[in-house]
């Protein structure tokens, strides 16, 4: 398959531009095939056609398809084709090799030429590291679709790409015009939350500079390292991060090549530079959820309304840990979020594909890739879990046995190479612990032993109870082996330290949600954690491993007191649930914060 490419020799580039131009004299309807690396809009006669391909990885990339009706005269073809490499592109995009690839029915799009984009350059983003970087339009940007100056355009060169184009796994996204919003003194403020592309007009001399912000800040405290600072109700008026740059010399035009996320948009103008046009359209995953059954409390119901918000703002081509920070498809997050669409609709495409990637994403050692797709490589070993558990959800709503078959291989991989030699054990972001990581192995083995016991439930579900009897006397001997070194009879709990100073409920709880625990054991768990203060606590996200115990468990003191701290985001100024409790939390928009909701739709305690 031959793919396009700028002449050898040409410099590194943030954004290339292919074009072909053809005259015909009578109608016709001809289809196409195109893709890119890393992504691309495509143009007919300077209207944008398709955007793509759809967000996918090295092991599996996806394709543009569809059909042009071509009235007879002169058509012009461009596509504008993302070229950042791995040090600009977004955390969240993969690349092979640099490159455009077109191919049509009738063969009438074979002349191509190509060129670098012209007077514009590139920057690292911050704080939202995560992102496509930054722009700067220099005074002679003439626009893409006229290449960006006046260098000339050059001959394409071809050259062999073995990589299997396949058809897409999702709908189109969302692109909506968005008319809720409104500008007053160098601030676009939004309604809501937004995944958006802007498209503006400016008119004059001078200079505009822009950028995105889920909120401003109370002061100018903020921590650059971990990306937080005190956000008090969301009333603050300090903003922080640096610019996308605009140079105007007359009359430019622009449309961000990418969406941004947040709730504020701020301008700065210099010189006599008018914003005669400023539109925004909505991106996002195309979302058709279910008529909300009344929860009896209005608390509750603007609750509800709030985390379909953040799903919606969190859900594009693969889930998104938050749509600010750093767009990735994280297993953590993507469990989380697909129990909710389970609740509220029944679109199971992108669970499924996320599914399928976090299998394809498999190593020699047995574990997957943390998150994926991605431009770094990383393992949680935790997560890796975590996926079994996610299978056996997807198993048990979806009653789809022949993909669990074939994703079955996958969590058996995981199963056998437990524990793995190396990895980031990260489990919860909790004050005392180490980067996220336990003070002890218990609540790690704990959750080990969960998933065996899912494992367990997904070999029976495809039939092979040999397999399961054995996945779940390996469950038992763990239980065994937990209760007899790490239970604290003094106390009535697990401890995380074989010298029983250390608790905390990630261990209480993962034990509680494994069916091999003795009776006793929970009973008596269940008991202290009434009013045992002596014990670390959960974050938002770990939090739902603590609903689902006290759900589980039928502890319906404990499971209204933590769903309460939820229940104050609205009070907090926040539009979407945020990344974690408190004012200082990173992100407020991260969807694993919006859990409670999962089960008080599916039955009260």
């Amino acid at each position: 398959m031959l793919w396009m490419n700028l002449p050898a020799g040409q410099p590194e580039c943030g954004i290339a531009l292919f074009r072909s131009e053809i005259v015909i004299d009578r109608p016709c309807e001809i289809s196409y095939d195109a893709s890119a690396d890393e992504f691309c809009r495509i143009y007919l006669d300077g209207e944008c056609i398709s955007r793509g391909p759809e967000r996918g990885s090295a092991q599996y990339w996806f394709k543009i398809s569809g059909k042009l009706h071509l009235a007879a005269g002169k058509h012009r073809l461009t596509a504008e084709v993302f070229a950042f490499g791995i040090k600009l592109t977004a955390y969240a995009q993969e690349s092979v090799r640099h490159g455009f690839y077109w191919q049509d029915s009738a063969g009438l799009f074979n002349d191509w030429q190509c060129k670098v984009m012209e007077n514009i350059t590139f920057s690292e983003p911050f704080p939202d590291w995560g992102v496509y970087p930054r722009v700067h339009v220099g005074k002679e940007f003439t626009g893409v679709l006229d290449g960006g100056g006046d260098a000339p355009w050059q001959k394409v060169e071809f050259f062999a790409d073995d990589r299997i184009l396949h058809d897409r796994m999702l709908p189109e996204m969302r692109f909506e015009k968005c008319d809720a919003w409104h500008y007053d003194s160098g601030l676009v403020t939004f309604d809501h939350y937004m995944c958006a592309y802007g498209s503006y007009r400016f008119e004059g001399h001078g200079e505009v500079q822009m950028r995105w912000s889920e909120t401003p800040y109370v002061n100018e405290e903020y921590n650059p390292f971990v990306f937080v600072g005190d956000k008090g109700n969301r009333d603050g008026k300090f903003f922080v991060g640096n610019r996308d740059v605009f140079e105007v010399d007359g009359c430019l035009d622009w449309q961000d090549f990418h969406f941004r996320a947040g709730r504020y948009l701020e301008i700065a103008v210099t010189g006599d530079v008018k914003i005669s046009k400023m539109e925004f359209y909505r991106t996002g995953y195309p979302w058709k959820f279910k008529e909300l059954p009344p929860t009896g409390s209005e608390k509750l119901d603007r609750f509800a309304r709030m985390v379909l918000r953040t799903i919606e703002c969190c859900t594009w081509e693969t889930f998104m840990d938050c749509p600010f920070f750093e767009q990735l498809m994280y297993v953590g997050d993507s469990r989380i979020t697909a129990l909710l669409t389970y609740v509220l609709t029944d679109d199971k495409r992108l669970v499924e594909k996320a599914l399928k990637f976090f299998a394809m994403s498999l190593q020699s050692n047995g574990m997957i890739y943390s998150h994926t797709p991605a431009k770094h490589e990383q393992m949680i070993p935790s997560f890796a879990l975590i996926w079994v558990l996610m299978l056996r959800d997807y198993a048990e709503v979806s009653g789809n046995i022949a993909l669990v078959k074939e994703l079955l291989p996958a969590a058996r991989r995981i199963m056998e190479a437990f524990p793995p030699e190396n990895g980031w054990l990260f489990l919860d972001w909790v004050p005392t612990w180490n980067n996220g990581v336990p003070n002890g192995g218990c609540a790690i083995n704990w959750l080990w032993c969960q998933a065996l016991e899912n494992q367990s439930f997904l070999e029976n579900f495809c039939g092979n109870t040999d397999s399961a009897a054995h996945y779940l006397d390996q469950a038992r001997k763990i239980s065994e082996k937990l209760c007899r070194e790490n239970w604290d009879d003094k106390v009535g709990l697990f401890t995380d330290w074989n010298t029983h100073y250390d608790f905390n409920e990630h261990t209480q709880v993962l034990a509680l949600l494994c069916d091999t625990l003795p009776p006793e054991k929970a009973r008596r768990i269940v008991d202290v954690m009434q009013n045992f203060y002596f014990i670390e606590k959960s974050s938002a996200y770990f939090s739902f491993y603590y609903l689902q115990a006290m759900f589980k468990h039928k502890q319906k003191t404990l499971f209204d007191r933590r769903v309460q701290k939820f229940l104050e985001f609205e009070d907090q100024g926040l539009d979407t649930t945020p990344e974690n409790f408190g004012s200082e939390t990173r992100s407020d928009c991260h969807v694993w914060s919006g859990h409670p909701l999962y089960f008080i739709l599916k039955k009260p305690v």
